[in-house]
């Protein structure tokens, strides 16, 4: 609702577009600096863990954090805790009706981008810290003799985490 590209009517298959963007990039050391004052919009809506979220989520969320200062130690924590202890694989599912970020977080090995990117963005909310999941497209495939042109395919899709500081917004 904030933010994003909406195509009205909807782009029929094989359609060619032109998309032009800027990329943000704040320097680490400004994302630890920022206090957490969050606009009450965000931080109602972005800090909300799902009813009936286990304990143990909370509990690890609790534990990765506790050494943290601010926003972004928090984050990276629970990111590196992800990348270390977690793989990625595109066939990983849960068992019906359990939840899903604790059986990833607990039972699995692995997990795909949607996974990974729920578990972090669950966590994060259960240290209400503003966090959302994203889901999009990687890059795609370049296509040859056409500088900065690339083919972005189904397979490209993907899930990724967004925190938000003040002053910075929305941060992959």
């Amino acid at each position: 609702a904030e933010t994003g590209v909406h195509a009205r009517p909807l782009i029929e298959n094989q359609t060619n577009y032109t998309a032009v963007s800027y990329r943000y990039t704040p320097e680490i050391a400004q994302l630890r600096s920022t206090q957490a004052a969050y606009p009450l919009s965000v931080e109602r809506r972005y800090t909300q863990v799902p009813s009936g979220l286990p304990q143990q989520v909370r509990t690890l969320s609790d534990n990765l954090t506790a050494p943290a200062s601010s926003s972004y130690e928090s984050a990276k924590a629970i990111e590196q805790w992800l990348e270390q202890n977690k793989n990625y694989s595109l066939n990983a599912t849960h068992p019906p009706g359990t939840d899903p970020v604790a059986h990833f977080l607990f039972e699995a090995d692995a997990g795909t981008a949607e996974y990974h990117a729920s578990a972090m963005a669950v966590m994060l909310q259960a240290q209400d810290i503003p966090a959302r999941y994203v889901t999009g497209y990687a890059t795609g495939e370049a296509i040859q003799n056409q500088s900065d042109s690339y083919a972005v395919r189904p397979v490209n899709t993907h899930a990724w985490v967004e925190v938000y500081f003040p002053g910075h917004g929305w941060v992959p």
